[in-house]
């Protein structure tokens, strides 16, 4: 194992240490793609790289986009292996990636430091111009809790999170769950 991986794993004891709920549990596999890659405001070209933030342990995406002609890269702490995540990141580094997804991520994030940390990664990886996508799930009504053993859910709608994305993004559009920041 080289120093590199050994870095990310201390990375990801960290990311478990700081929040109280992780997204482990919460990546599920329903036969859906996430709302963003079927919308028409993600906009990412064949060629593109797009990196998936949180993208869970499942492939559906990143099989669904190569049919766009659309490389997705997975970066997921809790449902991915270091080495994985490690690769991935790597390849984010040496190329130039057009947009970022970061699907039903920010709502199961209950500490706003840690929603900032993932803001903050999300930018770090887009080339100029580049897009964020924050796909938001909530419910009206419902209060902020533990869904189930492990999970969390804000329930706040989209433009409460803007405040906090703004801090890295200066151009930001909210279209119904699904915020666009650049």
């Amino acid at each position: 194992m080289n120093d590199e991986v050994l870095i990310w794993e201390s990375y990801q004891k960290i990311l478990e240490m700081a929040q109280k709920y992780t997204s482990r549990n919460t990546s599920i596999n329903s036969g859906k793609l996430p709302a963003t890659f079927s919308s028409h405001l993600f906009d990412t070209p064949a060629g593109s790289i797009n990196i998936d933030l949180g993208g869970g342990r499942f492939d559906n995406a990143t099989e669904a986009l190569k049919e766009r002609g659309i490389t997705n890269l997975i970066i997921d702490p809790y449902n991915r292996t270091s080495e994985f995540n490690h690769t991935n990141e790597q390849i984010a580094k040496k190329n130039k990636v057009t947009s970022v997804t970061v699907n039903n991520v920010l709502n199961v994030i209950m500490e706003p430091e840690e929603r900032e940390s993932v803001i903050k990664k999300a930018k770090s990886y887009l080339n100029h111009g580049g897009k964020a996508f924050f796909l938001i799930h909530y419910k009206t009504g419902k209060k902020a809790g533990e869904t189930k053993k492990d999970s969390w859910q804000n329930h706040i709608h989209p433009k409460e999170y803007v405040p906090e994305i703004q801090k890295y993004f200066s151009d930001i559009q909210v279209k119904g769950n699904l915020i666009i920041a650049r």
